[in-house]
Parts: structure tokens; C-alpha cells; sequence
């Protein structure tokens, strides 16, 4: 009888002899670095808007895996939801924007131009997002709001910066709507 070694009892089962990148150690590094990209690219973005004059001054907080963003009467909050096995196929990216106000007030912080009183904070948009990828360049964020191929991490970032922007301008009406009833 011939021996096999460890190597191909633990492949045998994978087409290629290889398990899918999406199940492996490098693709959680890999989610990681996009997730990071992601958040990146927002702040770019955020700032962007801020400076021409869009967005009132953008209040971030960042934890590893949670990231939101207050600016003015609108905020934006991303956070990976790991599985129970910790894989990537397993984990959801959880991205919501939200009127009203989510992130505390720093103290201290007396820059920030007056917001008008909301007692809950409300979902504006979301969306649940998973990962498709065969390897790190081949990387996708899809659900059912950014469509079924998938899109890239700064796509993404593209995508949900709209939605702050869009869920902002509509923030500004109701304001003025309000200011003209009193």
C-alpha cells in the first residue's frame, strides 16, 4: 500500500488540489487590507466633500473592524461582522448610514457647527455586504445594492459616500423645511 503524505490527504478534495482562496489565511489578511482601502478611501472622499463645502466637518472613530463617521445630521458606519469560523466566506461587511447622530461628541471639540436634536438615530440606507475572490486582485464586495458581480474596494467606498451625501442633502431640506415653519 502507498503512503500519502499530509500534504495530499489535505488537498485531495479541492479541485487543483488547492483549497479556495476565499478559505484561506492569506484571504483573511487580504480582507484586512481591502477593509482598510475601503476605509480609506472613504475618509478621502469624506474629506473631499467637507472641503467643498457638501459636508458639514467630519467627526471619524475608528476601532480594528468598526469604523463610523459623523458629519453634521448624517453619519456613516462600517463594520466587519466576523463569522463563527473567523473565515472570510463566514463575515459580512455591515454599512449603514444613518440622520441623526451616532458618534458621542468629543470633548473639547468646539468646532463643530450646531446639530439639530435627534432623539434616535435612523437608517437612511444599508446594505449587507459579502466577498467573492479567487485572490487578492480578483477581490469583490457584492450584495444586492452594489450588484451581483461584485465591486472593488474603492467602488465601494464610491457607492457609500453617495449614499452619506445623498442622505445629507436631504438632512439640509428638512432643516430648512423646519426653519420656515417657525
Amino acid at each position: 500500500m502507498a503512503s500519502r503524505n499530509v500534504r495530499d490527504i489535505r488537498t485531495s478534495g479541492f479541485p487543483g488540489g488547492r483549497p479556495p482562496f476565499i478559505t484561506t489565511h492569506a484571504a483573511r489578511a487580504a480582507r484586512t487590507r481591502q477593509y482598510a482601502l475601503v476605509i480609506a478611501e472613504v475618509e478621502r472622499l469624506v474629506n473631499g466633500l467637507h472641503a467643498s463645502g457638501v459636508l458639514e466637518k467630519p467627526t471619524p472613530r475608528e476601532t480594528p473592524d468598526r469604523y463610523m463617521v459623523q458629519t453634521g445630521q448624517v453619519a456613516l458606519s462600517i463594520a466587519w461582522l466576523r463569522g463563527p469560523t473567523d473565515l472570510v466566506t463566514d463575515g459580512t461587511l455591515l454599512v449603514i448610514v444613518w440622520r441623526g447622530t451616532i458618534a458621542p461628541r468629543s470633548p473639547g471639540d468646539e468646532t463643530r457647527t450646531s446639530v439639530v436634536p435627534v432623539r434616535t438615530a435612523t437608517s437612511a440606507w444599508e446594505d449587507i455586504v459579502s466577498v467573492a475572490a479567487e485572490s487578492e486582485a480578483l477581490w469583490r464586495w457584492c450584495s444586492a445594492n452594489v450588484g451581483a458581480d461584485g465591486v472593488s474596494s474603492v467602488e465601494l467606498a464610491r457607492t457609500v459616500v453617495r449614499q452619506l451625501e445623498r442622505a445629507a442633502r436631504g438632512a439640509d431640506a428638512d432643516t430648512r423645511d423646519r426653519a420656515a415653519l417657525h
